[in-house]
Parts: structure tokens; C-alpha cells; sequence
């Protein structure tokens, strides 16, 4: 029989309240009714698994099929008394369970590669029992989502007073094919199974941290990102580039701005964040005037200050948009209007690096 939650001990906020599926989030209990010692609190953590596979089907007396409920995955642990307002715990791990909840949902094995870099939230129930169940208190959510890995961010520099440049990160995290959203077989007397929330309905913070190049102290800075889904289905998030200072910049992700994720610490540079170089500044082209009609290939150099040699250059050209013509009824030709014309980029050339 379940026990009906008491008004004495109400839980009202998780903080944070979602965290990763291997479990060792650090979650703060707000609530009232919490007691200190010799009380016991003990904070249970479950996991409804509404999956097929784990019914138990037999007969019944007419013939139809019986399914036995769903078992639910249940975790005890116990909570450390802060406050009457507040208590403290650590969520356990539940990769396996959150696996076999995606699984059951993406008609995919449970051991899948895709499984483990599926983008599902997988709800998890938290509950207070005081005194080994003198008390229970309300349910609140917590939601649990695979890890974040970087995979990659892009472009790979940025300089330091260049107007506001996004970068972009792409993560391991993969849109799962149409098909296998929903199983196309439900056994008789078997109720759907519920729709699990996507990551990007949540909200992705940055973790920006650089060394200084001249003086080795570390700055870092966070600030909210934004869900991008690219075109072959892997998940990616965008951000304004943080420029602290020259050198390189790390780059790391949460979804709850406690647990950071970043790339695999064997993965390739650009897995690893970004580089912001010194300003560039033109000094000179060389030459200055080409003929356009000649149909020769002429080389221009750039001199200047601030060029590197490592990432990609690319040099881009504009002009300035001619003003618009209108001819009179009588004939004449005048220019419309007074406004500066605007530049308009005609061109992107990629350059390669010189000393002299």
C-alpha cells in the first residue's frame, strides 16, 4: 500500500535537479519538516521502468494475456541533516536503469553505442522517509542524462578585440533515426510507453577557462549556451567567444552549472577549446592596384602585424556598393539620395602565411 505523503515533511526544490546517470551529483534538499539526529532521513530514489521486456505475461482464466505491473529500480541512501529547511545527499548510479529506460523507448539494445549518447532525460522520483517510514513526503524530479563529451570547437581562433565571434561546440550527443522513436509492436493490455523529455528543452551553460600567457594565472567564465541540432543529427551547442586574455581557452559544458563536462583527455586539439591570438592590423597591400581584365593571376601580399602561423587564414574582400542610377523623364540621370554607401563582402580568399 503506498503511503500517503504527510503535510509535516514537504520537499519543495532540488538543487540542482538534474545530473548525469553514473550518479555522484551533490544535491541540496529544500523542504520542511527535516529533523536532526537521532531522527533517521532517509532519501529514496526511484526509477519506474515501464518496459516491455520486464513484464511478467502469462494467462488468465479467459484466455487474455496478464501482465504483471513494472518493476520499479529503488535506491536508499542517506541524507545529511543541514537544516529543518535543508538536507544534503548524493544521487547513486543508474546507468544501467536509464539504458534499459531509453532502450525499451528506441526499440534499440540496451548495450547500443547510440544508447549511450542518446539526448532522452530519464526522470528519476526522490522522496523523504523520516524514521524509516514514520513519515513520507512529497515527490519531486530529478532528471538524469547521459554524459557530455566534446568532440570538437569551431573555429579553432579568434582574435582579441574582434567584434563578438560564435563558436561552436559539437558534443557525442546523437539525434536517434525516426524509426526507432517508438516501437511498432505493443502487446495486448500494454499501455504506451511514456515519451521521455529531450536534453535541449534544458537550459546549456559554458565553461570558458584561459592561462595567461604572460602571467600563468587562470581566468575562467560561464555563460549560457544555445541548443543547435546539426544537419547529420549530432547535438551542438553555441556561445559567444570569451576572449580573457591571449593563448588558449578550455572549453567545457553542463546542464546544471555543477557537473562540467569536457573532451576526452587523449581527444585532438580542437576537441580541447580554442586559441585567442593578438589583434591583426594592416600596414600595407602589395601591390596596391590590379587590372581585373588582363586574365592573369596576380599575387597580393598583405603586411601588417599580428598574422600567424597555424589555423586557417582567410582573407576577405569588399567594396562599396555603388549608389543606384535613376533616369528623369527628361531624359537626365541623377543619383538617389544622400546615404554613405554601405560595404558589401565580395569575396573570401584563402591566404597562406610569409616572412620575408
Amino acid at each position: 500500500m503506498q503511503a500517503t505523503p504527510s503535510s509535516a515533511l514537504r520537499l519543495r526544490l532540488l538543487e540542482p535537479s538534474v545530473g548525469v546517470v553514473s550518479g555522484g551529483t551533490r544535491v541540496i534538499i529544500h523542504g520542511v519538516g527535516f529533523r536532526p539526529p537521532p531522527h533517521s532521513l532517509v532519501v529514496r530514489f526511484r526509477v519506474n521502468l515501464e518496459d516491455p521486456d520486464d513484464h511478467t505475461e502469462g494467462i488468465d482464466a479467459s484466455g487474455r494475456a496478464n501482465l504483471a505491473p513494472p518493476q520499479p529500480s529503488t535506491v536508499d541512501v542517506n541524507g545529511r541533516f543541514h537544516l529543518e529547511t535543508q538536507l544534503e545527499c548524493i544521487v547513486p548510479n543508474f546507468e544501467l536503469q536509464a539504458k534499459r529506460a531509453i532502450a525499451a523507448r528506441t526499440s534499440l539494445a540496451a548495450s547500443s553505442a547510440s544508447v549511450n549518447s542518446a539526448p532522452q532525460l530519464v526522470p528519476l522520483s526522490v522522496e523523504i522517509l523520516l524514521n524509516g517510514g514514520e513519515l513520507h513526503s512529497n515527490i519531486l524530479i530529478f532528471r538524469l542524462h547521459q554524459p557530455l563529451e566534446v568532440q570538437r570547437v569551431s573555429p579553432q581562433s579568434v582574435l582579441m578585440a574582434s567584434p563578438a565571434v560564435t563558436m561552436t561546440s559539437t558534443l557525442n550527443i546523437l539525434k536517434l533515426p525516426g524509426p526507432t522513436l517508438s516501437r511498432t509492436t505493443i502487446r495486448v493490455g500494454q499501455k504506451p510507453l511514456e515519451i521521455l523529455e529531450d536534453m535541449s528543452v534544458l537550459p546549456v551553460y559554458v565553461r570558458v577557462k584561459q592561462v595567461s600567457e604572460r602571467t600563468g594565472a587562470v581566468s575562467e567564465q560561464t555563460r549560457e549556451g544555445r541548443w543547435k541540432l546539426a544537419p547529420v543529427g549530432v547535438y551542438e551547442v553555441e556561445f559567444d567567444a570569451v576572449t580573457l586574455g591571449f593563448g588558449a581557452a578550455t572549453v567545457e559544458l553542463s546542464l546544471n552549472r555543477v557537473e562540467f563536462f569536457r573532451c576526452k583527455v587523449e581527444a585532438p586539439p580542437e576537441a580541447h577549446g580554442y586559441r585567442v591570438h593578438r589583434d591583426v592590423s594592416l600596414s600595407a597591400v602589395e601591390p596596391p592596384c590590379i587590372n581585373v581584365t588582363s586574365g592573369h593571376v596576380t599575387e597580393v601580399r598583405l603586411l601588417g602585424d599580428g598574422f600567424v602561423d597555424t589555423g586557417d587564414l582567410v582573407v576577405a574582400l569588399s567594396q562599396k556598393e555603388l549608389p543606384v542610377e535613376q533616369e528623369k523623364a527628361s531624359g537626365s540621370v541623377v543619383k538617389t539620395g544622400n546615404v554613405s554607401p554601405k560595404e558589401v563582402q565580395v569575396a573570401e580568399l584563402n591566404a597562406t602565411f610569409y616572412v620575408p
